[in-house]
Protein backbone atom coordinates (compact mmCIF):
# COMPACT_ATOMS: atom_id res chain seq x y z
CA UNK A 1 0.00 0.00 0.00
CA UNK A 2 1.28 3.46 -0.92
CA UNK A 3 2.14 5.55 2.11
CA UNK A 4 0.93 9.12 2.38
CA UNK A 5 2.38 12.35 3.75
CA UNK A 6 0.75 15.74 4.27
CA UNK A 7 3.05 18.71 4.67
CA UNK A 8 2.24 22.20 5.95
CA UNK A 9 4.28 24.87 4.17
CA UNK A 10 5.75 25.10 0.66
CA UNK A 11 9.04 26.63 1.74
CA UNK A 12 12.48 25.09 1.35
CA UNK A 13 12.09 22.46 4.08
CA UNK A 14 8.57 21.40 3.17
CA UNK A 15 9.37 21.08 -0.53
CA UNK A 16 12.63 19.23 0.08
CA UNK A 17 10.94 16.65 2.32
CA UNK A 18 8.06 16.34 -0.15
CA UNK A 19 10.31 15.74 -3.15
CA UNK A 20 12.40 13.05 -1.45
CA UNK A 21 9.34 11.20 -0.09
CA UNK A 22 7.63 11.31 -3.49
CA UNK A 23 10.76 10.02 -5.21
CA UNK A 24 10.67 7.12 -2.73
CA UNK A 25 7.13 6.21 -3.83
CA UNK A 26 4.99 8.10 -1.30
CA UNK A 27 1.85 10.04 -2.19
CA UNK A 28 2.59 13.55 -0.94
CA UNK A 29 0.49 16.70 -0.67
CA UNK A 30 1.81 20.10 0.43
CA UNK A 31 -0.61 22.66 1.84
CA UNK A 32 0.48 26.29 1.53
CA UNK A 33 -1.29 29.28 3.12
CA UNK A 34 -0.54 31.64 0.21
CA UNK A 35 -2.54 31.18 -3.01
CA UNK A 36 0.74 30.44 -4.83
CA UNK A 37 4.03 29.29 -3.25
CA UNK A 38 6.40 32.25 -2.91
CA UNK A 39 9.81 32.98 -1.48
CA UNK A 40 10.38 35.76 1.03
CA UNK A 41 13.67 37.64 1.21
CA UNK A 42 16.44 38.47 -1.20
CA UNK A 43 19.46 36.20 -1.69
CA UNK A 44 21.33 33.45 0.10
CA UNK A 45 24.53 31.43 0.25
CA UNK A 46 24.47 27.71 -0.51
CA UNK A 47 27.62 26.01 0.71
CA UNK A 48 29.00 22.62 -0.26
CA UNK A 49 27.38 20.58 2.49
CA UNK A 50 23.91 21.33 1.02
CA UNK A 51 24.62 20.12 -2.51
CA UNK A 52 24.14 16.40 -1.87
CA UNK A 53 20.75 17.07 -0.27
CA UNK A 54 19.70 19.12 -3.30
CA UNK A 55 20.70 16.24 -5.59
CA UNK A 56 18.41 13.93 -3.62
CA UNK A 57 15.47 16.31 -4.15
CA UNK A 58 16.03 16.41 -7.91
CA UNK A 59 16.49 20.20 -7.80
CA UNK A 60 20.29 20.37 -8.02
CA UNK A 61 20.77 20.72 -11.79
CA UNK A 62 18.15 23.46 -12.15
CA UNK A 63 19.57 25.26 -9.14
CA UNK A 64 23.17 25.15 -10.37
CA UNK A 65 22.25 26.43 -13.82
CA UNK A 66 21.18 29.72 -12.28
CA UNK A 67 23.56 29.89 -9.30
CA UNK A 68 26.60 32.16 -9.13
CA UNK A 69 30.13 31.73 -7.78
CA UNK A 70 31.57 35.01 -6.43
CA UNK A 71 35.27 35.44 -7.12
CA UNK A 72 36.35 36.75 -3.71
CA UNK A 73 35.23 38.00 -0.32
CA UNK A 74 36.49 41.50 0.46
CA UNK A 75 36.28 42.95 3.96
CA UNK A 76 36.39 46.68 4.76
CA UNK A 77 36.54 48.27 8.22
CA UNK A 78 36.04 52.01 8.66
CA UNK A 79 36.56 52.65 4.96
CA UNK A 80 39.81 50.72 4.58
CA UNK A 81 40.03 47.36 2.82
CA UNK A 82 41.31 44.70 5.20
CA UNK A 83 41.26 41.62 2.97
CA UNK A 84 40.53 40.29 -0.49
CA UNK A 85 40.32 36.52 -0.01
CA UNK A 86 39.58 34.21 -2.94
CA UNK A 87 36.53 32.00 -2.49
CA UNK A 88 38.20 29.41 -4.76
CA UNK A 89 34.82 28.90 -6.41
CA UNK A 90 33.40 27.16 -3.35
CA UNK A 91 30.75 29.68 -2.31
CA UNK A 92 27.56 29.58 -4.39
CA UNK A 93 25.07 32.44 -4.18
CA UNK A 94 21.59 32.74 -5.59
CA UNK A 95 18.33 34.57 -5.26
CA UNK A 96 15.92 32.94 -2.85
CA UNK A 97 13.35 32.76 -5.66
CA UNK A 98 15.65 30.74 -7.92
CA UNK A 99 16.23 28.04 -5.30
CA UNK A 100 12.55 28.04 -4.39
CA UNK A 101 11.43 27.55 -8.00
CA UNK A 102 13.96 24.73 -8.45
CA UNK A 103 12.50 22.92 -5.42
CA UNK A 104 8.89 23.53 -6.54
CA UNK A 105 9.64 22.12 -9.99
CA UNK A 106 11.49 19.12 -8.52
CA UNK A 107 8.62 18.35 -6.16
CA UNK A 108 6.05 18.55 -8.94
CA UNK A 109 8.15 16.34 -11.24
CA UNK A 110 8.20 13.76 -8.46
CA UNK A 111 4.39 13.84 -8.31
CA UNK A 112 3.85 16.10 -5.29
CA UNK A 113 0.51 17.94 -5.14
CA UNK A 114 0.91 21.57 -3.98
CA UNK A 115 -2.35 23.08 -2.76
CA UNK A 116 -2.38 26.87 -2.40
CA UNK A 117 -4.68 28.95 -0.23
CA UNK A 118 -4.83 26.20 2.40
CA UNK A 119 -3.50 27.25 5.79
CA UNK A 120 -2.69 24.50 8.26
CA UNK A 121 -3.24 25.45 11.89
CA UNK A 122 -2.75 22.26 13.91
CA UNK A 123 -1.82 18.59 13.82
CA UNK A 124 -2.75 15.46 15.71
CA UNK A 125 0.08 13.08 16.69
CA UNK A 126 -1.98 10.19 15.31
CA UNK A 127 -1.29 11.50 11.81
CA UNK A 128 -3.77 14.29 11.04
CA UNK A 129 -3.15 17.76 9.62
CA UNK A 130 -5.90 20.26 10.44
CA UNK A 131 -6.60 23.20 8.13
CA UNK A 132 -8.04 26.57 9.10
CA UNK A 133 -11.42 25.67 7.59
CA UNK A 134 -11.65 22.61 9.83
CA UNK A 135 -10.63 20.04 7.22
CA UNK A 136 -8.83 17.06 8.75
CA UNK A 137 -6.29 15.34 6.50
CA UNK A 138 -5.21 11.87 7.61
CA UNK A 139 -1.83 10.49 6.57
CA UNK A 140 0.93 8.13 7.60
CA UNK A 141 3.16 11.17 8.24
CA UNK A 142 2.46 14.81 9.00
CA UNK A 143 5.26 17.37 8.52
CA UNK A 144 5.00 20.90 9.89
CA UNK A 145 7.25 23.21 7.88
CA UNK A 146 5.13 26.29 8.50
CA UNK A 147 7.87 28.73 9.38
CA UNK A 148 9.26 30.52 12.40
CA UNK A 149 5.81 31.45 13.70
CA UNK A 150 4.58 27.88 13.48
CA UNK A 151 1.10 27.36 14.89
CA UNK A 152 1.42 23.60 14.54
CA UNK A 153 4.32 23.29 17.00
CA UNK A 154 2.20 25.18 19.54
CA UNK A 155 -0.85 23.04 18.83
CA UNK A 156 1.23 19.90 19.47
CA UNK A 157 2.10 21.39 22.87
CA UNK A 158 5.85 21.13 22.26
CA UNK A 159 7.90 23.51 24.45
CA UNK A 160 9.49 26.24 22.32
CA UNK A 161 12.41 28.51 23.25
CA UNK A 162 12.93 31.70 21.23
CA UNK A 163 15.84 34.06 21.82
CA UNK A 164 15.76 37.47 20.14
CA UNK A 165 19.13 39.12 19.47
CA UNK A 166 19.98 42.81 19.60
CA UNK A 167 21.05 43.09 15.96
CA UNK A 168 18.81 43.00 12.94
CA UNK A 169 19.18 43.05 9.17
CA UNK A 170 17.42 44.66 6.20
CA UNK A 171 17.52 42.62 3.00
CA UNK A 172 17.19 44.19 -0.44
CA UNK A 173 17.35 42.56 -3.88
CA UNK A 174 18.32 44.78 -6.84
CA UNK A 175 19.58 44.50 -10.40
CA UNK A 176 23.30 45.00 -11.05
CA UNK A 177 22.84 48.11 -13.17
CA UNK A 178 26.15 49.99 -12.94
CA UNK A 179 27.81 47.11 -11.04
CA UNK A 180 28.70 44.71 -13.83
CA UNK A 181 32.48 45.01 -13.88
CA UNK A 182 34.74 42.38 -12.33
CA UNK A 183 35.00 44.18 -8.99
CA UNK A 184 31.30 43.64 -8.33
CA UNK A 185 31.45 39.93 -9.07
CA UNK A 186 32.91 39.53 -5.59
CA UNK A 187 31.34 39.78 -2.14
CA UNK A 188 31.99 43.12 -0.43
CA UNK A 189 31.52 43.31 3.34
CA UNK A 190 31.67 46.83 4.83
CA UNK A 191 31.83 47.54 8.60
CA UNK A 192 31.84 51.09 9.90
CA UNK A 193 32.31 51.88 13.60
CA UNK A 194 32.89 55.63 13.24
CA UNK A 195 29.99 56.88 15.30
CA UNK A 196 26.96 54.56 15.27
CA UNK A 197 28.04 51.05 14.15
CA UNK A 198 26.68 49.99 10.74
CA UNK A 199 27.36 47.25 8.20
CA UNK A 200 26.57 46.66 4.52
CA UNK A 201 27.06 43.26 2.88
CA UNK A 202 26.94 43.26 -0.93
CA UNK A 203 26.48 39.82 -2.51
CA UNK A 204 26.23 39.20 -6.28
CA UNK A 205 23.64 36.53 -7.11
CA UNK A 206 24.36 36.33 -10.82
CA UNK A 207 25.24 38.59 -13.74
CA UNK A 208 22.01 40.56 -13.32
CA UNK A 209 21.13 40.55 -9.61
CA UNK A 210 22.64 41.22 -6.19
CA UNK A 211 21.41 41.73 -2.68
CA UNK A 212 22.26 44.10 0.13
CA UNK A 213 22.14 43.23 3.80
CA UNK A 214 22.05 46.42 5.87
CA UNK A 215 22.83 45.67 9.50
CA UNK A 216 22.41 47.85 12.58
CA UNK A 217 21.55 47.48 16.27
CA UNK A 218 17.84 46.88 16.75
CA UNK A 219 17.71 50.00 18.94
CA UNK A 220 18.84 52.24 16.06
CA UNK A 221 15.39 53.07 14.73
CA UNK A 222 16.66 55.24 11.88
CA UNK A 223 19.14 52.68 10.60
CA UNK A 224 16.61 49.83 10.81
CA UNK A 225 13.75 51.70 9.16
CA UNK A 226 12.13 50.56 5.91
CA UNK A 227 12.17 52.36 3.51
CA UNK A 228 15.84 52.83 4.31
CA UNK A 229 17.26 56.13 5.56
CA UNK A 230 19.09 56.91 2.33
CA UNK A 231 20.96 59.96 3.62
CA UNK A 232 22.36 58.02 6.59
CA UNK A 233 23.50 54.97 4.59
CA UNK A 234 24.97 56.86 1.63
CA UNK A 235 26.92 59.20 3.94
CA UNK A 236 28.56 56.28 5.71
CA UNK A 237 29.13 54.12 2.60
CA UNK A 238 29.83 56.59 -0.22
CA UNK A 239 31.20 53.89 -2.58
CA UNK A 240 27.72 52.38 -2.59
CA UNK A 241 25.79 55.66 -2.75
CA UNK A 242 24.59 55.41 -6.38
CA UNK A 243 23.12 51.97 -5.71
CA UNK A 244 21.71 52.77 -2.26
CA UNK A 245 19.90 55.70 -3.84
CA UNK A 246 18.03 53.24 -6.08
CA UNK A 247 16.59 51.20 -3.21
CA UNK A 248 13.37 53.21 -2.89
CA UNK A 249 10.74 51.36 -0.86
CA UNK A 250 12.33 47.93 -1.31
CA UNK A 251 13.53 45.95 1.65
CA UNK A 252 12.46 43.86 4.60
CA UNK A 253 13.85 44.15 8.12
CA UNK A 254 14.14 41.17 10.48
CA UNK A 255 15.55 40.81 13.94
CA UNK A 256 18.07 38.03 14.52
CA UNK A 257 16.46 35.20 16.51
CA UNK A 258 17.04 31.56 17.43
CA UNK A 259 14.31 28.94 17.88
CA UNK A 260 14.80 25.67 19.73
CA UNK A 261 12.17 22.97 20.32
CA UNK A 262 12.41 20.39 23.09
CA UNK A 263 11.58 17.73 20.50
CA UNK A 264 11.04 17.75 16.75
CA UNK A 265 8.20 15.23 16.70
CA UNK A 266 5.21 13.90 18.54
CA UNK A 267 3.69 10.64 17.39
CA UNK A 268 3.65 10.69 13.59
CA UNK A 269 3.88 14.48 13.34
CA UNK A 270 7.30 16.04 12.67
CA UNK A 271 8.49 19.65 12.69
CA UNK A 272 11.34 20.88 10.48
CA UNK A 273 12.83 24.05 9.03
CA UNK A 274 12.45 27.42 10.73
CA UNK A 275 9.46 26.06 12.65
CA UNK A 276 11.89 23.79 14.53
CA UNK A 277 15.30 25.45 14.38
CA UNK A 278 15.38 29.03 13.10
CA UNK A 279 18.74 30.76 13.45
CA UNK A 280 20.35 34.17 12.81
CA UNK A 281 21.36 34.83 9.21
CA UNK A 282 24.92 35.72 10.21
CA UNK A 283 26.30 32.99 7.92
CA UNK A 284 23.30 32.63 5.62
CA UNK A 285 22.96 28.94 6.49
CA UNK A 286 19.37 28.72 7.74
CA UNK A 287 17.94 27.62 4.39
CA UNK A 288 20.74 25.14 3.75
CA UNK A 289 20.47 23.52 7.18
CA UNK A 290 16.69 23.29 6.77
CA UNK A 291 17.03 21.53 3.41
CA UNK A 292 19.62 19.07 4.72
CA UNK A 293 17.51 18.25 7.77
CA UNK A 294 14.30 17.89 5.75
CA UNK A 295 16.00 15.49 3.34
CA UNK A 296 17.33 13.46 6.28
CA UNK A 297 13.81 13.32 7.74
CA UNK A 298 12.37 12.02 4.47
CA UNK A 299 15.13 9.47 3.97
CA UNK A 300 14.83 8.14 7.51
CA UNK A 301 11.07 7.54 7.36
CA UNK A 302 10.79 6.58 3.67
CA UNK A 303 11.19 2.84 4.17
CA UNK A 304 10.76 2.57 7.94
CA UNK A 305 8.33 0.05 9.41
CA UNK A 306 7.59 2.22 12.43
CA UNK A 307 7.32 5.89 11.50
CA UNK A 308 7.18 7.17 15.07
CA UNK A 309 10.38 5.29 15.94
CA UNK A 310 12.01 6.49 12.71
CA UNK A 311 11.30 10.10 13.67
CA UNK A 312 13.15 9.53 16.93
CA UNK A 313 16.07 8.06 14.99
CA UNK A 314 16.10 11.07 12.65
CA UNK A 315 16.17 13.56 15.49
CA UNK A 316 18.90 11.73 17.40
CA UNK A 317 21.07 11.73 14.27
CA UNK A 318 20.44 15.29 13.09
CA UNK A 319 19.99 17.40 16.23
CA UNK A 320 23.76 17.61 16.92
CA UNK A 321 24.37 18.96 13.41
CA UNK A 322 21.51 21.47 13.52
CA UNK A 323 22.28 22.75 17.00
CA UNK A 324 25.95 22.88 16.09
CA UNK A 325 25.08 25.28 13.26
CA UNK A 326 22.89 27.31 15.59
CA UNK A 327 25.78 27.68 18.03
CA UNK A 328 28.15 28.59 15.23
CA UNK A 329 26.01 31.31 13.70
CA UNK A 330 25.36 32.75 17.15
CA UNK A 331 29.13 32.80 17.70
CA UNK A 332 29.58 34.67 14.41
CA UNK A 333 26.83 37.11 15.37
CA UNK A 334 28.50 37.79 18.72
CA UNK A 335 31.94 38.17 17.11
CA UNK A 336 30.68 40.98 14.92
CA UNK A 337 27.91 42.39 17.09
CA UNK A 338 27.06 45.96 16.14
CA UNK A 339 25.03 46.47 19.30
CA UNK A 340 28.20 45.99 21.36
CA UNK A 341 30.34 47.69 18.67
CA UNK A 342 32.55 44.59 18.56
CA UNK A 343 35.34 44.98 16.03
CA UNK A 344 36.32 41.51 14.79
CA UNK A 345 39.82 41.12 13.45
CA UNK A 346 40.12 40.69 9.70
CA UNK A 347 41.50 37.17 10.20
CA UNK A 348 38.56 36.25 12.44
CA UNK A 349 36.10 37.49 9.80
CA UNK A 350 37.74 35.35 7.14
CA UNK A 351 37.77 32.30 9.42
CA UNK A 352 34.10 32.73 10.28
CA UNK A 353 32.99 33.03 6.67
CA UNK A 354 35.29 30.56 4.90
CA UNK A 355 34.08 27.53 2.97
CA UNK A 356 36.84 25.37 4.46
CA UNK A 357 35.59 26.22 7.93
CA UNK A 358 32.03 25.39 6.91
CA UNK A 359 33.12 22.05 5.49
CA UNK A 360 35.04 21.11 8.64
CA UNK A 361 32.13 22.20 10.82
CA UNK A 362 29.66 20.08 8.86
CA UNK A 363 31.87 17.00 9.22
CA UNK A 364 32.34 17.58 12.93
CA UNK A 365 28.58 17.81 13.45
CA UNK A 366 27.89 14.55 11.64
CA UNK A 367 27.12 15.40 8.03
CA UNK A 368 28.97 14.39 4.88
CA UNK A 369 30.36 17.61 3.47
Amino acid sequence: MTRTAVIAGAGYAGLAAAAVLARAGWRVSVYEADPEPRSVGAGLYVHGFVHDALRKTGAYDDFMRGAFKPAAHCVYIDGARQSNASTEGNIVTTTRALLHVALIDAARRAGVSIVGGSRAVAADPSGVLILADGTRLEADLVVAADGVRSTIAKALDIPITRVAHQDGITRILLDRDGLRDDKWSSIHDYYDYRGRPLRVLYTPCGPDAFYFCLMAPITDLEATSVPIAVVLWTARFPDLAPTLQRVGKAGRHDRYATTTLSTWSKGRAAIVGDAAHAMPSSLGQGAGVSIVNAVALAETVAHAGDIEAALGTWEAAMRPMVEGWQRRVEDVASQRSLTRAVRPSEQRLVELSSEDSDRKHARQEGTNA
